[in-house]
């Protein structure tokens, strides 16, 4: 009896897996999940679509830019690629908080999964869905302005899918700090609709009242933008594109010290 008392047991710590093999399974895990609710994620899918296919093209008559008539659908094309990179953000702003409440993010990474395949995995399957999303909007600029579609819309469109994941990065940093359901919502509610807004997506900033134009140029979306645009038009904006990447640098460095800082489940009991 003695013996068996002195016995210790020793558990040894699951070791970390290999960060492309836990990536891909996680992506398929997110891809699943998304599938599940797919009846309540349908009206992120098809959101930009409709402020494409009506409210862009009603614009077409209203807002003036460089080329005028049909540039209007090229430049608001860039503009939803923008929007729909910002609403990557949101999403992963929503799955994070609602992994770190359920212990989903506790477990993979107790099973010896790092927070970067985690984050990685996350980034991956939100690229799915905005390719699929890109897809169909140069899908409507061709029906609706087919001598728009030209070889540079193609590269343009892969540079937002790169882009987004500036806002797939934010987003986590936020997630980070929630501690409820209350407080994810009214943070999505307060930053998805000033950030687009005060973007030049539908609009040039050259046509935005004062103060609006004073906020777009503290907007990362805006930079994001003017460097898409000046690819789309086979030029290149140095500034902007360095101001983007500055951020994106930035927000990498500021993930990486809070994921490493913070709990593995939010403080939400209910």
């Amino acid at each position: 009896m003695k013996e068996l008392m002195s016995e210790t047991t020793t558990v040894s710590p699951t070791p970390r897996r290999p960060f492309a093999a836990v990536a891909v399974h996680l992506t398929a895990f997110h891809a699943a999940s998304w599938w599940n609710w797919r009846n309540s994620n349908l009206g992120r899918l098809v959101e930009p679509l409709i402020y494409f296919a009506f409210l862009c093209t009603s614009l077409r008559g209203v807002v003036t830019v460089e080329g005028g008539g049909d540039s209007y659908l090229r430049f608001s094309y860039v503009g939803m690629l923008g929007y729909v990179s910002l609403r990557v953000g949101i999403a992963t702003l929503v799955d994070v908080a609602n992994d770190r409440k359920w212990g989903v993010y506790a477990i993979a990474r107790m099973d010896g999964r790092s927070a970067g395949a985690y984050l990685a995995s996350l980034v991956a399957a939100n690229l799915v869905l905005m390719a699929i999303q890109a897809a169909a909007l140069l899908g409507l600029l061709a029906l609706f302005a087919p001598t728009q579609v030209t070889p540079s819309v193609w590269s343009v469109t892969a540079l937002a899918l790169a882009g987004s994941v500036f806002w797939s990065m934010t987003g986590a940093v936020l997630a980070f700090g929630v501690s409820s359901y209350s407080r994810r919502d009214l943070i999505s509610t307060l930053s998805l609709l000033p950030l687009a807004l005060t973007a030049p997506i539908f609009y040039p900033t050259d046509v935005m009242p004062p103060v609006v134009r004073a906020m777009a140029y503290v907007n990362p979306l805006t930079y994001e933008l003017d460097a898409l645009r000046s690819a789309l038009n086979g030029s290149s904006n140095v500034a902007a594109t360095a101001a983007f990447l500055l951020a994106t640098a930035s927000m990498a460095a500021l993930l990486s010290f809070v994921a490493r800082r913070s709990p593995l489940v939010s403080g939400e009991v209910s």
